[in-house]
């Protein structure tokens, strides 16, 4: 079992990756990415899935964890932006 500076540590990569990445991602799209902070079976010996590290960042990296959401939040404004244009388009 890996230690709680370790899994911090780790916490801290990732939450990295993440942000460097353009935000929040699934474990799916995590498996796609050629370079990792940490491998899948890494992962899941720390934290036990991809949820529970996604939270382990949310608990100990509040500042990575803020700019994450900053960041998804504005990646759902922009899909939503793209969207309204579309159909204003289709409209017309």
């Amino acid at each position: 079992m890996a230690t709680i500076r370790k899994k911090t540590r780790a916490a801290a990569d990732l939450g990295r990756f993440l942000i460097d990445k353009g935000g929040l991602m699934t474990l799916d799209e995590y498996k796609q990415q050629t370079r990792v902070p940490m491998r899948i079976a890494t992962l899941k010996k720390f934290y036990g899935n991809w949820g529970k590290a996604l939270r382990f960042i949310e608990k100990t990296q509040p500042e990575i964890w803020a700019e994450l959401q900053k960041m998804d939040k504005l990646q759902k404004l922009s899909e939503v932006t793209v969207e309204e244009t579309e159909a204003d388009e289709d409209t017309e």
